[in-house]
């Protein structure tokens, strides 16, 4: 069974020089774990994943908004229980993060991509994806080209459908 049949085609992307920003709402709304990075010819030049960007060390789940204060605001103390110490170290902790994220480019932020020709056969990838112990795998064409991207999600899909399809063929239920 080819890839191509199971991966998704055409996906997302992202420049080098795409702002990090960009990359964190794309994962976010799409729902996605990693966006490969290319150039303008479509080459696989990396991937930007969640965990790069869990990386930067960003406060999860909390509201970053780049602070040009010199000091946190006025009351914020009351949000510490009038800790003053954690008042700063929490002021300074999301500025940085604030700074880092919106200083950093996909490019400077990306890590290598493993990748697979499109006809390459799901069993192959399946081994590949184990034994780097991957998340997911660029799929190129000939050229090495991007033309699609295989999860871990979608070969349990294809395992799935197998074995639903075995156990139909051999009357046992699932």
């Amino acid at each position: 069974m080819p890839i191509s049949d199971y991966m998704t085609a055409n996906p997302i992307t992202m420049s080098p020089d795409s702002p990090v920003l960009t990359a964190i709402e794309l994962l976010v709304n799409m729902n996605i774990s990693g966006i490969p990075v290319t150039d303008e010819d479509g080459y696989v030049l990396g991937i930007v994943s969640g965990f790069d960007i869990i990386c930067l060390q960003a406060s999860p789940g909390g509201h970053v908004e780049p602070q040009t204060d010199m000091f946190p605001a006025i009351g914020s103390c009351d949000q510490f229980g009038g800790d003053t110490d954690k008042m700063w170290s929490s002021f300074l902790t999301v500025k940085e993060a604030a700074d880092k994220t919106n200083s950093q480019t996909c490019g400077q932020l990306m890590h290598d991509a493993t990748t697979i020709k499109s006809t390459a056969t799901i069993e192959e990838a399946a081994q590949i994806i184990f034994f780097k112990k991957l998340y997911r795998l660029c799929v190129v064409d000939k050229d090495d080209k991007l033309v699609g991207m295989l999860s871990r999600g979608d070969i349990l899909k294809v395992t799935l459908t197998n074995l639903k399809s075995y156990l139909m063929d051999s009357g046992d239920d699932l």
